[in-house]
């Protein structure tokens, strides 16, 4: 038998990952299934709950992940209609993209709270390949970005999902 598995390293290019969406009662059912996001880090928490009713004390062991999401930008269907695959973020740039090219990503502006994350690592359904966007340019041409901490000094405007 084998058995599959994706490395995924904060510090390498191998560092995307893919996991389900969770149902969103503002999304239509033909919206895209996953989210997408860039590990900044992989933490191994031990945790002890020390409240209200808590008899002993013993220590839990968790893993989790830092996440920087991305976001979708609106497609357009064969008809022309606008489809977005997170209509509630109101953060999707809405740029009409006929529906046979690749999905095409960017990461969600700071200021949003959604931008940075914790996930169990079980979440993760696979690693994934993202590809820059060239023509949409760097976000920071001087490459000085805003936090060491997400990597972002190297970022691009625009990616795409290789399938």
């Amino acid at each position: 038998m084998r058995h599959d598995q994706d490395i995924i390293n904060p510090g390498t290019p191998h560092c995307n990952i893919m996991v389900l969406a969770q149902p969103d009662p503002c999304q239509s059912s033909d919206e895209h299934p996953f989210l997408y996001g860039r590990v900044l880090g992989v933490f191994h928490v031990n945790v002890i709950y020390s409240g209200p009713r808590a008899v002993d004390c013993p220590s839990q062991h968790f893993d989790c992940l830092w996440v920087r999401w991305y976001d979708l930008e609106v497609k357009t269907s064969c008809n022309g209609t606008q489809k977005s695959t997170r209509p509630c973020s109101g953060v999707a740039e809405k740029r009409k993209v006929p529906s046979h090219h690749l999905d095409r990503l960017s990461f969600l502006p700071w200021e949003v709270e959604e931008a940075f994350g914790f996930i169990d690592p079980a979440d993760v359904l696979r690693s994934c390949h993202i590809i820059p966007a060239f023509s949409a340019g760097k976000s920071f041409p001087n490459g000085g970005g805003s936090s060491s901490c997400a990597h972002d000094s190297e970022d691009w405007n625009a990616y795409y999902i290789s399938r």
